[in-house]
């Protein structure tokens, strides 16, 4: 629960940085890796797959920052598949929805987004629905 508690810290002060600054500093990928030096599990490097489509856009369409798929790298290596998978899933559509619902609202078609804010939910509610499962 520890373990949960500190990347859940972790992601929140990620998520004010990003919205503030559109970055992720490289204090909260540290912290991220420093959790898992004290609880690495092989079995949770199948959760660094979880990266790959972020790297990919990353890499192709800069359309998401380094930052964000280095977080989701670390997420993956920290929690496993499993809890990654989700946690990224639920933070894309919450992504989607909010940009979609910001740009009906402003008329603006091309606008950045932090993206963090949104991988902090789905880690929220992958706890919720581990917890509840």
């Amino acid at each position: 629960m520890i373990k949960e508690i500190l990347t859940l810290i972790i992601l929140i002060l990620a998520s004010i940085t990003d919205i503030k600054t559109r970055e992720v500093p490289e204090r909260y990928q540290i912290a991220l890796l420093i959790l898992i030096l004290f609880n690495f599990r092989a079995e949770n490097l199948w959760g660094l797959l979880i990266a790959i489509p972020f790297f990919i856009a990353f890499y192709f369409t800069n359309g998401i920052g380094g930052g964000d798929w280095k977080l989701t790298a670390l997420l993956g290596l920290l929690c496993g598949f499993h809890m990654t998978f989700i946690t990224a899933g639920i933070g894309c559509m919450i992504f989607i929805i909010g940009a979609v619902i910001a740009q009906r609202r402003t008329g603006k078609s091309k606008m950045l987004f932090p993206f963090v804010p949104s991988i902090t939910v789905g880690y929220i509610a992958a706890l919720v629905l581990e917890a509840i499962i």
